[in-house]
C-alpha cells in the first residue's frame, strides 16, 4: 500500500499537482467544553471569547473541532451552539447533573492521538476532576489549555486544576 501511495505522490509531482492529502496538518485545535449551566447570552459572550483565544494561541490551526457538553434541559444553548457549527452532546447524568469527566477524556485522547505534536487542547471547565486528563495529554506531548470563563470563576474553581494547568497555560475569559 506504500509503494501505491509512494507511485502516486510521484506521479503528482511530475504533473505538478500536489494534493494536501500527503502533507500532514500543521496545527490542530480541539475544545472540549464541559457546560454548566449558562444562559444563552452568557454562552454567546463565552463562545466567542473562546474562538479568539483559538486564534491568538494556535494562529495557524488549519482543523479547528469544537465539542460542547450539555444537559437536555438546556436546549436553547444547545440549539444556539449547534447553529454556530459546535458539536454538542446532550445527557442529564444522575439527577440532572451530567458528568462529563469521562466523555471529554475519550474524546480527547481519541481526537489528539492522530498528531499529538500538532495538537492544542483547550478544556473550557473550573473543575478538578480533569487534572488527570491534562497530565495524560502532556504525557502523549499535546499541548493543554484550560479556559475558564469569568462568570464561572467563584469558589467552585479548583486551584489545583490551576497549579496543574500552570499560570501560562490558564485563560480567564
Amino acid at each position: 500500500m506504500a509503494a501505491r501511495l509512494a507511485a502516486i505522490y510521484s506521479l503528482g509531482m511530475e504533473v505538478g499537482v500536489v494534493t494536501d492529502f500527503f502533507t500532514p496538518a500543521k496545527q490542530r485545535a480541539l475544545v472540549y467544553w464541559d457546560i454548566p449551566t449558562p444562559s444563552v447570552g452568557t454562552m454567546e459572550t463565552t463562545e466567542a471569547a473562546i474562538k479568539g483565544t483559538i486564534r491568538d494561541h494556535v494562529p495557524g490551526a488549519t482543523h479547528i473541532v469544537l465539542k460542547a457538553f450539555s444537559s437536555s434541559w438546556n436546549s436553547a444553548v444547545t440549539q444556539h451552539l449547534e447553529q454556530l457549527r459546535w458539536r454538542v452532546w446532550e445527557d442529564d447524568g444522575v439527577f440532572g447533573n451530567p458528568d462529563w469527566y469521562s466523555e471529554i477524556h475519550d474524546h480527547a485522547l481519541s481526537d489528539s492521538g492522530h498528531d499529538p505534536d500538532a495538537t492544542t487542547v483547550f478544556l473550557a471547565t473550573n473543575d478538578k476532576k480533569y487534572i488527570p486528563l491534562v497530565e495524560e495529554l502532556r504525557e502523549r506531548n499535546v499541548r493543554v489549555y484550560v479556559i475558564v470563563p469569568r462568570d464561572f470563576l467563584n469558589f467552585l474553581t479548583s486551584s489545583e486544576l490551576r497549579r496543574a494547568v500552570g499560570e501560562k497555560y490558564w485563560i480567564e475569559l
